[in-house]
């Protein structure tokens, strides 16, 4: 469903319109003022510069928006969000999509017939349908999670979101799912479709903001810290952080690539002991990594006991589980490999 994002600005063909209606009525004004008071050019084209400059940031605006998947996505969730009895301009959000846009919405339910479960509609069904609905009861609708893709001049975005009804009759959160489309040096929806969560499929963390996800923000704090400890402790020869995050019962497998014979060794087992000692070798000279070498965290998923975590560093990546023994969080099991060959 479409949602407000909060981002300013107004459309391509809502600026041709206002700008011309207001240089109109500014000619006027500044014609009348001439003639009363006998202006000379220069204080005419301060004057006129003055009153267009405003215009002249909303195109400029505009223009950025519509330069990424990202922002023309926020002026459409912008649109739609409606207090009760305001109107809006739908050419604005026409001008965002292709002429030959659809809007589909997906409600799987058994035994109800297809064209039930996915219904489409372009833009001008759309706006007859859904227009007067929106400034009759009202309509928030805000992004809690985002996820970009683009390639070649095409793109995919997801986007999560929560929306309600300003009467108090409708609330969801669910994924918007948007196509666009790289053309003449800007960005066209090319479809969107929605669907709700639902009590048996909750939107998942990867796909919520943090402050939005279900697990505390303290806890990814507390699992990303632990990942750090772990390499760090290989960077800084500090077998203290190994200590405090790994788990004593550590299960450790990697995939190294030797360049020399250009294959890899596989299954190379290591257990917690073995991996405390190489923390206080691996580096004690100080000559494998420098502080710009790569340390670069990724959490995958955080629940109230287990998660999911990958590091990339200078010697490759690695994959985590870890869990949460006596309140503190540990990592239990690693797999990792050399960085694959650049050929």
């Amino acid at each position: 469903m479409d949602q407000e994002y909060g981002s300013g600005g107004c459309s391509a063909s809502g600026f041709r319109l206002n700008f011309s209606l207001h240089f109109k009525v500014i000619s006027k004004i500044l014609l009348s003022v001439k003639k009363v008071h006998k202006m000379n050019k220069n204080r005419i084209a301060i004057i006129i510069v003055t009153l267009l400059f405003p215009l002249i940031g909303m195109a400029q605006i505009d223009t950025m928006a519509l330069k990424t998947p990202e922002g023309i996505c926020a002026k459409m969730l912008e649109f739609i969000s409606f207090e009760k009895g305001e109107s809006k301009d739908w050419n604005e959000y026409r001008n965002l999509f292709l002429p030959s846009a659809q809007k589909l919405s997906f409600r799987p339910k058994s035994g109800t017939p297809l064209h039930r479960q996915v219904r489409a509609s372009n833009l001008e069904e759309f706006v007859r349908s859904a227009g007067p609905g929106y400034s009759k009861n009202g309509f928030e609708e805000y992004v809690i999670g985002v996820d970009v893709k683009a390639f070649n001049g095409i793109a995919s975005v997801f986007q999560s979101f929560y929306c309600k009804s300003l009467d108090g009759s409708y609330e969801a959160r669910g994924v918007n799912a948007y196509h666009l489309v790289f053309l003449n040096n800007r960005w066209w929806i090319a479809s969107t479709m929605f669907i709700n969560e639902t009590d048996d499929v909750k939107l998942p963390n990867d796909l919520l903001f943090e402050k939005y996800q279900s697990t505390p923000p303290s806890e990814r704090v507390a699992v990303k810290t632990a990942i750090e400890d772990y390499v760090l402790g290989l960077y800084e020869a500090n077998p203290t952080r190994i200590e405090r995050s790994v788990d004593t019962t550590l299960s450790k497998v990697g995939y190294w690539f030797n360049e020399k014979e250009n294959q890899y060794a596989d299954n190379l087992e290591m257990t917690y002991e073995e991996l405390h000692s190489l923390s206080k070798t691996w580096n004690a000279k100080g000559d494998k990594v420098n502080p710009s070498s790569i340390k670069k965290i990724t959490l995958h998923e955080v629940n109230d006991k287990t998660a999911l975590g990958k590091v990339e560093a200078v010697w490759g990546v690695d994959y985590f589980q870890l869990a949460k023994v006596e309140g503190k969080w540990k990592i239990k099991n690693i797999i990792w490999q050399s960085h694959p060959p650049k050929n």
